[in-house]
């Protein structure tokens, strides 16, 4: 008498059934088939959006992350560079003005200038001291990124956008506060008190005077010429315009000056193009 079977060892899954009673041809495309599916799905699902940052637009939203994260990385490296460049230009300055007068004011033949010496010594080492206990933090900032990155932590590439953007935020607002209206008053009360140690200290208004403006002046230019790149980057970033930077369009200008010419005195009409 047969044994039957049981159940359980006939049954076969849907899936394998469905192809094994289908032609031979379709037999042999239908993994062909899935694997098509699935090849085709993958990018959209990597290319799943990252949350946007407060104040980003929808414009930024539609952004790949990839680009999104390539565009940080180049700004955050070129601001650096330039922090760079600005900070070792500006401290070398001050190095070497600071050590030229500590190193001239013992040979000065006028004594009673000494003051003066050892006054804008003073306002040189502030200089000097301000680029070196708070340098831009820009520059540690794309150091630490670029480890991450090399490091692959965190995996999540949201995370990694996060981190990126938020460093991006925090240089931008750091820049906007190195040309802020504190540093500019901080420089100028240096000047003052170059003016007030001078004039009441040692009765030397006039080289008070001159050493003062001259503070401000030097102060003045180390503020105006700091990077502030990052700024309007940031502003680009959240309304979505990830192409960097774009070159000014040169206009065309006319200006209208005096001929001092010997043999033609009169005005002329200068174009640049």
């Amino acid at each position: 008498m047969p044994t039957t079977a049981p159940t359980a060892l006939i049954r076969r899954p849907l899936l394998i059934s469905s192809i094994a009673a289908l032609p031979p041809i379709a037999r042999h495309l239908a993994p062909l088939l899935v694997a098509a599916v699935c090849l085709f799905a993958a990018p959209a699902l990597a290319a799943a959006p990252c949350p946007v940052i407060t104040g980003g637009e929808a414009r930024l939203a539609a952004q790949d992350p990839e680009a999104r994260l390539a565009f940080i990385r180049a700004r955050l490296a070129h601001d650096a560079r330039k922090a760079r460049q600005w900070t070792l230009g500006h401290g070398t300055t001050y190095a070497v003005f600071t050590g030229a007068i500590l190193v001239a004011a013992p040979f000065a033949r006028d004594r009673a200038s000494l003051p003066d010496f050892y006054v804008n010594a003073g306002a040189g080492l502030i200089g000097l001291g301000l680029l070196a206990v708070s340098p831009l933090r820009v520059q540690g900032d794309h150091i630490a990124i670029e480890a991450t990155i090399a490091a692959n932590t965190p995996a999540d590439r949201c995370e990694l956008l996060a981190l990126a953007e938020a460093y991006l935020i925090r240089d931008a607002n750091n820049e906007v506060f190195g040309r802020g209206w504190l540093i500019h008053t901080g420089n100028v009360l240096v000047g003052v008190a170059t003016l007030l140690v001078l004039g009441l200290g040692y009765d030397r208004w006039g080289s008070g005077i001159g050493n003062g403006l001259g503070s401000i002046a030097v102060g003045e230019l180390m503020i105006l010429t700091q990077p502030h790149g990052l700024v309007p980057d940031l502003r680009a970033y959240r309304s979505g315009d990830l192409r960097g930077p774009q070159p000014r369009r040169r206009r065309n200008s006319w200006i209208l000056a005096p001929n001092l010419n010997t043999h033609l005195r009169g005005l002329s009409l200068i174009g640049r193009f």
